[in-house]
C-alpha cells in the first residue's frame, strides 16, 4: 500500500501534469523546506495557473513537515492565493505569472520537446 505522501504526490501530478513536464525550479520547490519569498511566489503562481487547489498543496506541505497551517509560510501562501482570487495586481507575482505562462505556451507549442 503506497504511503500517504506518495499518494498525494501522485494526485498532484494527476491534476497538473507529470512532474517531468514542470519547470525544474518548480519541481525543486515542491521538495524544498523554507522557500525564500521569490520561490513562494513562483510556486504559488504555478499552483494557481495549473488549477491545483491550494488546500491540496497545504496538505502536501504538512505531510512533508515543511510548514503547519497557521505558520508564517502558510499565511504567506494564503495571502498570495487571496491576491490571485481577488485579481489584485502584485508586481512580483505578475512577473512570475508571466514567466509561468510563457513556459506553458512553449510546452503547448511543442509538447515533445525535452521537459524544462
Amino acid at each position: 500500500m503506497p504511503s500517504a505522501q506518495y499518494q498525494l504526490w501522485s494526485d498532484i501530478q494527476e491534476i497538473i501534469a507529470p512532474a517531468i513536464f514542470w519547470p525544474r525550479r518548480i519541481r525543486q520547490n515542491f521538495w524544498t523546506r523554507d522557500l525564500p519569498h521569490s520561490d513562494r511566489i513562483l510556486t504559488a503562481a504555478f499552483i494557481w495557473i495549473n488549477g491545483l487547489n491550494p488546500e491540496i498543496y497545504y496538505d502536501c506541505c504538512e505531510l512533508k513537515r515543511f510548514f503547519r497551517r497557521g505558520s508564517l509560510s502558510h499565511r504567506h501562501f494564503k495571502q498570495l492565493f487571496g491576491y490571485f482570487h481577488e485579481g489584485r495586481r502584485y508586481r512580483l507575482v505578475m512577473a512570475c505569472v508571466k514567466q509561468t505562462l510563457r513556459m506553458a505556451r512553449q510546452y503547448n507549442k511543442n509538447p515533445r520537446k525535452k521537459p524544462l
